[in-house]
């Protein structure tokens, strides 16, 4: 039951600063959040005819990268708002099919790439999909959230195809005590009133702060990756640590 309340408490939060979720990623990265997206696309490496999930999608991010590439992409999350959101940005979103586009006809921004973008309500927790079902599997910002994030991974891998790839963009812990120490003070202080001028949410932004501190970090992660079975892990970490990105690939079964 506290877990439960737990989770309906994240999904609350995470309902209330959704109109503003995609300004203050902007604003508190100086708009780096979008590189760090095109990175974790460029290592799951799906393309046309593959199937990828992105868990914790939030307002389409990632999600949108992944769909670039052709593949058959699932956006998962908790926030209907969220989704909500990432589902209108199917009509905006300017995939490069709409620039190539020479028909004078064209009724909308709605095309056969933008169809391959599906969003559904779930939680990492229970994935709602059959084993060896995804090529790629991602997730940005969302495994610190996930109330037992060694059940996560092991269902990202139960969902996983042999030979696919896991790719987690998180915040990190940065190995250097005095930078570590910095970039703590910044989260801590700096982030909830950027929070609050920006979403009217002090609380949901010092969540941040205070979910990293109960965060194993990317070095455990790594190790639980390992202990999944994961193979060719390899840690990235970005302005020393501060931002991380985790990957893994599932073994093919030995013959």
């Amino acid at each position: 039951m506290a877990n439960q309340s737990k989770q309906s408490d994240l999904e609350q939060m995470f309902n209330r600063i959704a109109r503003h979720y995609d300004l203050a990623n902007d604003l508190q990265s100086l708009f780096l959040h979008r590189y760090w997206k095109k990175k974790v696309k460029s290592l799951a490496a799906v393309s046309s005819n593959q199937y990828a999930l992105d868990i914790c999608c939030g307002t389409g991010d990632i999600a949108f990268e992944l769909a670039q590439t052709d593949a058959t992409v699932v956006g998962i999350d908790l926030s209907l708002p969220m989704l909500e959101i990432a589902q209108f940005r199917i009509q905006e979103y300017d995939f490069p099919i709409n620039r190539r586009s020479t028909n004078s006809n064209n009724q909308s921004k709605l095309n056969k790439k933008t169809e391959n973008v599906f969003f559904i309500k779930s939680d990492g927790l229970n994935l709602p999909f059959k084993d060896n079902t995804f090529d790629a599997i991602t997730i940005g910002y969302g495994l610190r959230n996930i109330i037992d994030y060694v059940k996560a991974l092991a269902e990202m891998f139960r969902v996983l195809k042999p030979g696919g790839r896991i790719v987690i963009l998180e915040f990190g812990k940065p190995p250097n005590k005095l930078w570590n120490k910095i970039y703590f003070f910044h989260l801590k202080k700096i982030v909830p009133l950027l929070g609050k001028l920006i979403a009217k949410d002090w609380g949901a932004y010092f969540y941040i702060y205070e979910s990293l501190l109960k965060y194993p970090g990317q070095f455990i992660v790594d190790k639980r990756l390992k202990d999944l079975g994961g193979i060719n892990t390899k840690i990235i970490n970005i302005m020393g640590g501060a931002m991380t990105i985790n990957y893994c690939e599932k073994p093919f079964k030995n013959k």
